[in-house]
């Protein structure tokens, strides 16, 4: 996978991992959340991309986007928790 950066934080996105029914490489659209910041981003041929306004109310009311967001968020809380451990 060719390294992309997330638009929220600049983080280097070199890996995926598929959530739900598709293909496990990542097509144009595809919903990405960040591993670093938890914020969802919208995979581009090119890059990711910010969700617009629509998408980003879209995925507020999307089981699957929020399970993963709060999936995310739950592994970098553990993961700081940790550091000092």
């Amino acid at each position: 996978m060719t390294k992309r950066r997330c638009p929220h934080c600049n983080s280097a996105v070199d890996a995926t991992t598929l959530v739900g029914e598709g293909t496990s490489a990542p097509d144009a659209d595809d919903v990405n959340v960040c591993l670093y910041c938890a914020k969802v981003s919208v995979f581009t041929a090119y890059g990711l991309r910010l969700a617009t306004d629509i998408e980003a109310a879209e995925f507020e009311e999307d089981p699957d986007v929020q399970l993963a967001v709060r999936t995310v968020e739950t592994l970098i809380l553990k993961n700081g928790l940790n550091d000092g451990l």
